[in-house]
């Protein structure tokens, strides 16, 4: 395409608060989605359209405008000192003036005093209004009133022609166009009559006419049949509301019989007198709201409130209360309305006036942009939101020639005899279903065309008709039937004398060889249907071939279709993988063959193999090595690991490791079972009290056993002072301080090795002694010999001296020394402990586990020292969950001994080759989890795509769309359970499941209980293949789950076969019922063959014996 070809512009389209176009999409096919949605819309029963003033810019003046204009001769000065104090107030709204002046006139018309001349003012304020009135009225009409004589009147009224003319001639199977303005002038009316197109305003009568409301309720008909009493509507007309009045409207003077004393008549050139009901507001009758008005409001009010309608506005400010109050009501009330909005979203500061752009509502719709000449964008060619780029590039064409030419073309294509079969005539039509009477000539139910055989008699086999608009209706047979009656002389005319029907179900149309869900026109009676051909579900999928294009490939085969014979179904790529898909179907229906299925579709594809895939699979049952494997033969390009924990590297197997120092807090906590209020904190004080224990014992400055005898001493130290320091008696703070000290002398000697140096471990013990002694109680009473010796603990020089303690009959006193003596201790250096106490694990980080228990017991001493005496009962099960970390041979793929990678990435490029590098690797990886233990299994997934999610997370720009990861979750209601209480307290797979697709992470969930699994994660999923469920549960669950699943859907899965599944979503425009291809070699999930288990004789050859030659 050459630049002159292109088209440059700025598009902008909202569903509700939403951007409606992909970022990255370019103006063009932005337009060519705005007009097919525009088109999808007048598929609807029910169309209107709201005017404003914008849609008669150019020709009639705004109120603002008019406002502007309207000037005052010298002789007036009393007029425009009151009406300027009245424009002041209304901020120079033409129409809020006349809505005072209207009220204020009425107000004085109601005054009548006795006093004279306060009367004669109060008439000469009366005066006063009805002049300026008049003069506003006068100006209004003279502005409106044009005569199209002028080149701007002749060019917004060829617009108006434009718009009638293409959707005045809608068909007949449809309401007609609805139109409701609040212009007063004529440009609709000077349009409809130049195009001799029949309208319907809400006047009647002949010479003279009148308003009646009930002529809204009458259509144009034309007879059908000369001998019958047979009608049907005459296409090319509309109905037309002008909601504010008309320029020909007046007032009647006359005494007639009518109901309603309004006149439509021909205008004069000239204002008259105040009759003329041109005027904005209805204020100016006697009654609020009174008639038109009052009617025209219902009208408007009823028409919005009909089901399956949309309403388009153009040219309207929403400045009207009346009106938008209308269709705020409508968008509350009918569920089925949709709202169109041609212009820009207003600023924040009128969100109270003008609501409906600021909610966030999927069935409100806001439209606007500017198309430029060129691709500098400097000189427009059009607005898009305003009437003449509207009617000119965007509304379809619905006129009555272009349809005929159009279902010409489309009757000339099918009438080939190659793509040519009838079967029957439509002879009943209802919303959901078509009754079908066979032709008497239909014998069978199959065909042969093209040398291919198709079956149309059976249930779920496809069949076609055609709409007014020479559109397919794809239709799928629910029900056959044959019967004996008397009526079929009726329809011996159709050639229909037979006793065989069949009942079919719509599913959608076929629009411009585009196939859309859904049907906006039905069929008419007597409409011929047609056997659906291969070529026909071309159409449908709009399949690309399977040959890799450039490289790429674009489909995988998937099966067979189950009502076409022979029919191979295939799965768009990007439609498929982009999206979260559920496998879903009872033990033993075909789940794990689907899913090994696919996974050879994409492996094994040659030219341009699938090295950018990266594939996780949490294998819950350890079938899928079998399918995979060496003998699956995929590329050889591709790289397959197969993972399994708790073992060592074997053949098939390699060693599954998750290391527990990349688990972060939370994972801890919720694998512990702790409590997020109390034990999180405890727990993540054990963690860093782990991590300094690990790196004292791996620092290089000084002796290791020295360093943590010094920080031990000074957490004891910190423990008694927290001790001395509580309002007790001295006899209960002795007794916790003795417990502290026996307890702290068990945890050294359990983490000190016997080769530690002796002075180190005599100093240690002499401590433990001292603090020990200085717990000393007399008649009930310390004698402050603990609390005066803390102070001595610690060392103020450079270089620490020793603490000797002197016992006495009552007490004990402390004494420094500047050498060693028997039983005394080396002071504390505080400076190296706070060192030690300054060093904080960080996430991802290495440390041994070994000190855990160590970390516990030093935690738990400080919370008892602080008088928390029930710290072990709370945490009575964080201990024994501890303990089923520490030696459980299930947990032993996650104690791992030396720091073998660094971080998250590492262990992400490590186990499963994701990583930023170019290189491709480890394209499928297998985790088989088949002896792992529910609650290791739920943290070995949920630790593992959590890494995984946040790896994706944080790319940024083009690369969150690149190298995009699958993660496969067999067994899915394991780990993904709905209204359950996880070990992992945030489930991960509903976060990936809300926010993965972003990043470019996708699940697919394989589950034999769908009723057990998340709605988030099931209502997320965009793809189902949805194979055999015979559990009432299970399907009632799935259908309140997924808004569009019908009934018709659990009859097909409840009669469903093993391998056969029903596919829908996004990876296939309809439902389609299929039969997987077979996978080879298939996962290891066949069932036990029993008898020959039991009854099979070692004497019977294997040539006897077919099952055990076939394994």
């Amino acid at each position: 395409m050459t630049d002159k070809e292109h088209i440059f512009g700025d598009l902008k389209m909202t569903q509700g608060t939403s951007d409606y176009f992909q970022s990255d999409s370019d103006f063009e096919s932005r337009l060519s989605i705005l007009k097919d949605k525009i088109r999808e819309f007048f598929n609807l029963k029910n169309v209107n359209f709201l005017f404003g003033s914008g849609t008669s810019n150019g020709a009639i003046p705004t109120m603002s405008s008019l406002y502007t204009s309207l000037s005052f001769t010298d002789e007036e000065k009393d007029l425009k000192t009151e009406f300027n104090s009245i424009a002041t107030k209304c901020e120079g709204n033409l129409e809020k003036c006349l809505t005072v002046m209207y009220a204020a006139r009425t107000h004085y018309q109601g005054i009548n005093l006795t006093d004279k001349k306060q009367q004669e003012k109060i008439d000469a304020q009366l005066m006063l209004y009805e002049s300026m009135i008049e003069k506003v009225e006068k100006h209004i009409f003279n502005s409106i009133n044009i005569r199209f004589d002028k080149d701007e009147h002749k060019k917004v009224l060829e617009y108006y022609k434009t718009f009638y003319q293409k959707l005045a001639l809608r068909t007949k199977d449809n309401s007609r166009i609805r139109v409701f303005t609040t212009n007063n002038d004529l440009f609709s009316e000077t349009a409809l009559d130049a195009l001799n197109i029949h309208y319907i305003n809400g006047f009647s009568g002949g010479l003279h006419k009148y308003f009646n409301p009930a002529i809204f309720n009458y259509t144009w008909s034309k007879r059908m049949d000369t001998s019958i009493d047979k009608y049907e509507p005459v296409e090319n007309m509309v109905y037309l509301y002008k909601i504010h009045g008309s320029v020909n409207w007046r007032e009647s003077q006359k005494q007639t019989n009518n109901y309603f004393e309004i006149e439509e008549v021909v205008p004069s050139e000239t204002f008259q007198d105040g009759s003329v009901l041109i005027y904005p507001t209805p204020t100016k009758q006697d009654k609020s709201l009174g008639s038109p008005y009052v009617d025209l409001f219902r009208e408007f009010q009823n028409k919005l409130l009909e089901p399956h309608s949309v309403l388009f506005v153009i040219g309207y400010s929403f400045s009207d209360r009346h009106v938008n109050d209308i269709i705020y009501r409508a968008l509350a009330t009918n569920s089925t309305i949709n709202v169109v909005i041609f212009g820009s979203k207003p600023e924040d500061k009128e969100r109270n006036a003008k609501p409906i752009f600021f909610i966030d509502d999927k069935r409100i719709f806001t439209i606007f942009g500017t198309e430029y000449i060129d691709a500098d964008k400097k000189d427009k060619k059009g607005t898009i939101n305003h009437f003449d780029y509207i009617v000119n590039n965007l509304l379809p064409n619905l006129d009555t020639f272009q349809k005929e030419e159009n279902i010409l073309n489309r009757f000339v294509e099918i009438s080939k005899p190659k793509h040519k079969m009838k079967i029957g005539k439509i002879i009943s039509v209802e919303y959901d279903k078509f009754r079908v009477r066979l032709f008497h000539t239909t014998r069978n139910s199959t065909v042969n065309i093209d040398g291919k055989v198709y079956y149309f008699g059976n249930i779920g086999s496809y069949l076609k008709t055609l709409n007014s608009s020479g559109e397919y209706i794809m239709c799928e047979v629910v029900s056959i039937i044959d019967w004996v009656g008397h009526e079929n002389q009726v329809y011996s005319t159709y050639n229909l004398d037979s006793s065989r029907e069949i009942i079919i179900k719509p599913i959608g149309t076929l629009v411009n060889e585009k196939f859309c869900m859904g049907v906006g026109i039905f069929p008419s009676l007597y409409s011929d249907v047609e056997i659906v051909t291969f070529n026909d579900l071309d159409l449908i999928l709009s399949y690309n071939e399977g040959d890799a294009v450039n490289g790429v490939h674009s489909t995988i085969s998937i099966g067979t279709s189950k009502s076409l014979i022979n029919y191979s179904i295939e799965l768009d790529i990007n439609r498929f993988f982009n999206i979260h898909s559920a496998v879903l179907g009872n033990s033993g229906s075909g789940k794990s063959n689907t899913i090994a299925h696919i996974l050879h579709e994409v492996y094994r594809k040659h030219g341009n193999e699938a090295i950018g895939a990266k594939t996780i699979i949490f294998d819950a049952n350890g079938e899928y090595p079998m399918a995979l494997g060496e003998e699956a033969h995929l590329n050889n390009e591709i790289e397959s690991v197969f993972y399994k924990p708790n073992i060592s590297d074997n053949g098939v197997h390699k060693r599954f490791v998750l290391p527990y120092y990349l688990m972060n807090l939370d994972e801890w906590l919720s694998f512990l079972m702790a409590s997020e209020r109390t034990q999180k904190p405890f727990w993540d004080r054990v963690l860093q009290e782990s991590y300094k224990f690990y790196s004292i014992f791996n620092a290089d400055k000084r002796n290791d056993a020295h360093r943590f005898a010094n920080y031990i001493k000074w957490k004891l130290r910190q423990m008694l002072f927290n001790i001395v320091s509580r309002i007790d008696s001295d006899t209960s703070k002795m007794t916790a301080a003795k417990g502290a000290v026996a307890t702290l002398r068990q945890t050294c000697n359990n983490s000190l090795d016997d080769d530690v140096d002796n002075n180190v471990l005599t100093d240690l013990a002499n401590f433990l002694n001292a603090c020990n002694d200085l717990c000393v109680i007399n008649f009930g009473n310390n004698n402050d010999s603990l609390s005066n010796a803390l102070d001595l603990f610690t060392a103020i020089d450079s270089e620490p001296k020793y603490v000797c303690v002197i016992k006495y009959k009552d007490h004990c006193d402390t004494k420094l020394s500047d050498t060693v003596t028997e039983g005394a201790f080396r002071q504390i250096d505080e400076n190296d402990a706070l060192l030690v106490d300054q060093n904080k694990l960080m996430p991802g980080k290495y440390f041994d586990y070994h000190y855990l228990q160590t970390a516990v017991d030093m935690v738990l001493l400080e919370e008892e020292a602080h008088g928390n005496l029930h710290i072990r009962d709370f945490t009575s099960t964080l201990m024994s969950r501890l303990d089923f970390f520490l030696y459980n041979p299930e947990c032993a793929f996650m104690r791992i001994e030396t720091p073998d990678y660094q971080d998250y990435n590492d262990y992400l490029e490590k186990m499963f080759g994701i990583s930023d590098s170019e290189g491709k690797s480890k394209q499928l990886i297998t985790i088989d989890s088949s002896e792992v233990g529910t609650d290791a299994l739920e943290l070995m997934t949920s630790v593992v795509s959590r890494m995984v999610f946040d790896y994706r997370k944080y790319k940024f720009g083009e690369s969150r769309q690149q190298k995009p990861i699958h993660l496969i979750l067999d067994e899915a209601h394991r780990y993904i359970r709905k209204d359950a209480n996880y070990i992992m307290r945030e489930n991960i797979f509903e976060k990936i499941a809300r926010e993965g697709r972003k990043y470019s992470l996708y699940l697919i969930i394989s589950s034999q209980r769908p009723s057990e699994l998340s709605q988030t994660v099931l209502s997320q999923c965009g793809n189902y293949i949805v194979h055999r469920i015979q559990n009432e549960v299970d399907m009632k669950y799935i259908y309140s789950v997924l808004p569009y699943f019908s009934e018709d859907y659990i009859t097909k899965i409840k009669q469903a076969v093993p391998g056969e599944a029903l596919i829908f979503g996004n990876c296939v425009p309809m439902p389609i019922m299929i039969k997987v291809e077979e996978a080879v070699p298939a996962p290891n999930s066949k069932n036990c063959d029993i008898k020959m288990e039991w009854f099979y004789k070692e004497a019977m050859t294997d040539k006897d014996n077919p099952n055990k030659q076939n394994g």
